[in-house]
């Protein structure tokens, strides 16, 4: 008699199974029969347990990042991508499915380019202070890969230097915005947007520069309104005999006359006797010790003394003025004697035996001016002035000193007025000047600035009944002139103001 029987299939399988009943197992089972009829030796059934492990076939993901290429696989590539697989066989022997996840990345060359003011500072922790295009730096990006970078620098700087002349300020840099600001409060001027800016009341004043993204401001400049204007007329009384009348304007509490032969005076209409015949420079000096800075003003004339009777044999003798023209300090030398020597001392230590020598200082003072003259016939004289006071202009960082001679100039005023006519007055770009039925046959037309410097000259001969000259004033600073239309014995003086 035979007995039924039991057994075990076991089954180690990849992904999935088809067993011997037909069924399709994708997953581990243990408990799956089957009869198999009369499947054993003595024909009876035998009973079969399944005992199957299902080994799966893996995917996996290889993520790869790199530079510019990817070799993966026998392929290479450029870009980043997804689609890539492989097959491989694992040690179960299933199937391993490798799908590649590339990312590429880029080496790059790059240009930055920069516009700063001044300066910049850079990636590569330099500070530049000029354009440059020659500078590179080396950056690694997020994937790793080299990003080479060039720089492209454009530093824009602005010149805010400020040139002033007596009341104008005017900014060297051209074409650009301009703001011109009151120091003490720093408070912007409206309206005040232009390169130059003349301001109508006394004060500190700066100006604001913008030039594209770039602002800089000036430094401060004292501007100081003086409306003084000085001015004199003379009367030859004969005999070396003068009576000076001031026709100064303005408001001013200090005179000072120079009368070019060593003497002064602080009157305001002074008598002077000069004890020599010759040709002496004559300067007035006015001045406001009450404003909150100098207020000065200065007029000369030259005058030719005759007639004295019993002339001293030499004498020392100068005046001083301010040359606006030339931005110098002038020593017009009136000494008088014959065959005269000179020992100019200029008071910091140097000195010169010229007539007419040229000296600069290094500082502005004070120092003494000293001339000694010598006839060599046993007349000797000297004059010493100050040349930091009473109506002398310096600068700060010093100043150039020149000495001159003094030029026969000999007027007296007529009432002739009606025969000119200066226009326009305010004047800007050019002035004409009419001048009718004058006396004479001949006239010299002189302007001078408010220091009394001669800005234009020119002599007419023969003049006719109606002649009218035209001056191109519009390289001339703003400010006070004076129109002095002359002739031997004839004399008008008209004010102007260019703008």
């Amino acid at each position: 008699m035979g007995y039924p029987s039991s057994g075990v299939d076991t089954q180690m399988v990849c992904d999935s199974l088809i067993w011997l009943d037909g069924n399709t197992y994708y997953s581990n089972n243990t408990t799956a029969t089957y009869a198999l009829q009369g499947g054993n030796a003595a024909g009876c059934d035998s009973i079969v347990t399944l005992h199957l492990t299902i080994l799966n076939s893996p995917i996996t993901v290889v993520s790869e990042t790199a530079c510019d290429s990817f070799a993966w696989n026998g392929v290479t590539y450029y870009s980043s991508i997804y689609t890539p697989t492989d097959t491989l066989i694992n040690v179960a022997g299933c199937d391993s499915v490798l799908n590649l996840n590339l990312t590429i990345g880029y080496s790059s060359i790059d240009t930055d380019t920069i516009t700063a003011c001044d300066s910049y500072t850079w990636v590569n922790g330099i500070t530049y202070y000029a354009n440059n295009t020659t500078a590179v730096d080396t950056l690694i990006t997020a994937v790793g890969c080299d990003s080479i970078v060039y720089l492209d620098l454009t530093i824009l700087k602005i010149d805010s230097t400020v040139i002033q002349s007596s009341d104008t300020l005017k900014a060297v840099a051209s074409g650009l915005s301009y703001q011109w600001i009151e120091c003490a409060s720093n408070t912007v001027i409206n309206g005040a947007i232009s390169q130059e800016y003349v301001p109508s009341v006394t004060g500190n004043y700066k100006v604001e520069i913008t030039n594209l993204i770039c602002t800089d401001t000036s430094a401060c400049f004292q501007v100081n309104l003086c409306a003084n204007q000085s001015s004199y007329t003379f009367t030859d009384n004969g005999s070396g005999d003068f009576y000076f009348t001031d026709n100064s304007i303005g408001i001013y509490t200090q005179v000072h006359w120079s009368f070019g032969d060593g003497a002064t005076s602080t009157g305001v209409n002074p008598n002077h006797i000069y004890q020599a015949n010759g040709n002496y420079v004559v300067v007035l000096t006015i001045n406001d010790s009450n404003a909150s800075a100098q207020c000065v003003s200065y007029f000369m004339d030259t005058i030719n003394v005759l007639g004295v009777g019993t002339p001293v044999i030499c004498q020392a003798g100068f005046s001083v003025y301010y040359d606006s023209v030339n931005a110098t300090v002038n020593v017009a030398n009136s000494s008088v004697g014959s065959n005269l020597t000179y020992l100019w001392d200029f008071g910091d230590g140097t000195s010169s035996s010229l007539q007419f020598p040229s000296h600069s200082y290094a500082t502005n003072g004070p120092f003494n001016l000293c001339l000694t003259i010598d006839d060599g016939n046993g007349c000797t004289d000297t004059y010493c002035d100050s040349i930091s006071n009473q109506g002398v202009w310096f600068r700060a960082s010093g100043f150039d000193l020149i000495v001159e001679g003094a030029e026969p100039v000999s007027a007296s005023e007529m009432n002739l007025s009606n025969n000119i006519n200066i226009y326009p007055n305010p004047v800007h770009d050019q002035v004409n000047i009419e001048i009718t039925n004058w006396p004479t046959n001949e006239v010299e037309i002189v302007v001078r600035d408010m220091v009394g410097m001669k800005v234009f000259t020119q002599e007419l001969e023969p003049i006719s009944n109606s002649e009218t000259i035209t001056i191109n004033t519009s390289k001339w600073a703003k400010g006070t002139y004076f129109i002095e239309v002359s002739d031997e014995v004839n004399r008008v003086t008209e004010k102007i103001v260019v703008q």
